[in-house]
């Protein structure tokens, strides 16, 4: 498999860390990925000529895909103090096989909720999409699409702990603002994700993030069915 120009550059360039330093909330459980997330990113890698924005879309599709390959990609390159705003550059950074094996370690299987997944992974995609169009039109100011997109898509992550009924008892917490900044943190998610639940947190309901999220909600709701 020949790789586009940037990944082969990025990657020979890259040195992982074998032990990275712990974070506060250990070893969290890994996010599921849709199955034909899997399938078309496999597809995507077969190629001669593996399309970095091709594959970074199709990640961009599935909000298990992108955390999975966030977290790994910060894990293995120390992205902490240097976190990317644009998912190509995580993919840069860890590789193609290596945002396989980060997209493959947990699928969407019988003995899980695939309809509440589907329906939440469904919403995250329909917000962020919205959040992208408002920043393209320029409609909340001070947001460029790709935080707007990005924003949209993680909005909900704090509601995933108890979603997944994951072990609250190592710092995660129930209240979905409070979890979303301290997963924004250990999953190594762009800036501007930490962003948004601290104007939450800080009840700024017209801060940049929190109001464009906002009316892509209203935008969402006021859409006719069918």
């Amino acid at each position: 498999m020949v790789l586009s120009k940037k990944v082969i550059e990025i990657d020979s360039g890259r040195k992982p860390v074998r032990h990275p330093a712990a974070h506060p909330l250990g070893d969290l459980p890994d996010v599921p990925v849709l199955p034909e997330t899997l399938l078309m990113m496999e597809f995507c890698a077969q190629r001669q000529a593996t399309n970095l924005h091709e594959l970074a879309e199709i990640v961009l599709g599935d909000l298990g895909a992108a955390i999975q390959i966030m977290h790994k990609a910060g894990q293995e390159c120390m992205l902490r103090n240097a976190r990317p705003d644009r998912v190509e550059d995580y993919i840069s950074a860890l590789g193609v096989q290596g945002c396989m094996g980060a997209a493959s370690r947990r699928i969407v299987t019988r003995g899980m909720n695939k309809s509440l997944i589907r329906e939440t992974w469904s919403h995250s995609n329909e917000i962020a999409r919205r959040c992208k169009l408002l920043a393209d039109e320029n409609i909340c100011g001070e947001v460029n699409p790709t935080e707007a997109y990005l924003t949209g898509l993680f909005h909900k992550i704090g509601s995933l702990p108890v979603m997944f009924d994951w072990d609250l008892s190592r710092g995660l917490s129930g209240d979905p603002v409070h979890g979303g900044l301290r997963l924004a943190d250990a999953w190594f998610l762009p800036q501007c994700i930490a962003e948004y639940f601290s104007e939450l947190q800080d009840g700024k309901s017209s801060g940049r993030l929190t109001r464009i999220v906002r009316q892509a909600h209203e935008a969402v709701n006021l859409t006719p069915k069918g």
